[in-house]
């Protein structure tokens, strides 16, 4: 983790994005026009965890705001790079630029059988505000909606 940086998504990093989205998703990854459509939303922040040697990319994550909410719309970390903190290296990139935005709250869902990633939120001080039932496929499975709410500064 130690020569990752963080760094905004740009037109040049689509492929790669296409990549870990097909290696991360399976049946629910996202198309280009969908990352192209997030891209162009001037209300997102696409984020990238990148190899700052090697200049792969690892993971990322994408969030939208209105007015001083922020709701996380993707979030993946290649398999081979889990368990080494780019996931919480991603987060704390997200919540900086929460920051940044004056944002109060970020929210977000997460399969409610992934107890690896809802301690990871945890951790950044997200906790359990609600629950949404079948809200996954492949499988069929229920979320957890998860808040974190931010200190105004």
């Amino acid at each position: 983790m130690e020569n990752l940086k963080i760094v905004n998504m740009g037109l040049t990093h689509i492929k790669s994005v296409l990549e870990i989205e097909s290696a991360c998703f399976n049946q629910n990854k996202w198309s280009e026009s969908s990352i192209r459509n997030e891209l162009s939303n001037e209300t997102s922040c696409c984020l990238l965890a990148k190899n700052a040697i090697t200049n792969d990319i690892r993971g990322h994550i994408f969030m939208y705001h209105v007015l001083d909410a922020g709701f996380v719309t993707r979030f993946a970390v290649l398999k081979e790079f889990r368990n080494q903190g780019v996931g919480s290296f991603l987060l704390k990139g997200l919540l900086h630029h929460a920051t940044l935005r004056e944002l109060r709250t970020i929210m977000l869902e997460v399969r409610i059988s992934n107890a690896a990633a809802i301690a990871v939120y945890e951790k950044f001080g997200f906790v359990a505000t609600g629950h949404r039932e079948a809200f996954y496929s492949h499988p069929h499975e229920d979320a957890i909606l998860m808040t974190c709410f931010l200190e105004k500064h």
